[in-house]
């Protein structure tokens, strides 16, 4: 209850006081028996959030072993994304970026179907590359310069060309 002026008047007790919720008479539905359930076709962080909320959150590496870490997360195993804890690990964040394929320095995804050879030539030079990354490492170029090139938007960098094979 209130004043005059819109505040609360001492020792007022609400009409709500001690209830646990305002629908369902005072229950909430949880997991299987809430109507929004979607099963295993949640999204990403749906299902990473109810992994955490049912096991906890992710302590040490069961890869490398590690406790002593900064940061833990759970992985999908497989990439299927299932409400079933022997599809899930606890990694370090190093050992989850490489579980999903990528580089740890540039966190670019290296999938072998993705990959293409290219040729690099400039004057007098010719050499052939499994891929964009092995070509940048060898010549000390930039990959997304080297992709440029192949694309179209520039015609060399730092005096190479290159194509697809």
């Amino acid at each position: 209850m209130r004043d005059e002026k819109g505040r609360f008047v001492k020792g007022f007790k609400p009409h709500n006081k001690g209830l646990k919720g305002y629908t369902n008479s005072g229950t909430f539905k949880k997991n299987e028996k809430h109507p929004g359930w979607k099963d295993d076709e949640v999204g990403y962080s749906g299902i990473h959030k109810w992994i955490v909320r049912n096991f906890g959150k992710a302590d040490h590496c069961e890869d490398c072993g590690k406790i002593d870490c900064n940061r833990y997360e759970w992985a999908s195993i497989d990439h299927s994304y299932k409400r079933n804890i022997k599809y899930w690990t606890q990694l370090c964040k190093k050992c989850h970026t490489k579980l999903d394929g990528y580089n740890i320095v540039g966190l670019i995804k290296h999938s072998r179907a993705n990959r293409k050879a290219v040729i690099a030539y400039k004057e007098g030079f010719n050499k052939k590359y499994k891929s964009i990354t092995k070509a940048s490492e060898d010549l000390i170029l930039d990959v997304s310069a080297i992709c440029k090139v192949l694309k179209g938007k520039r015609k060399t960098t730092k005096g190479y060309k290159f194509k697809y094979i």
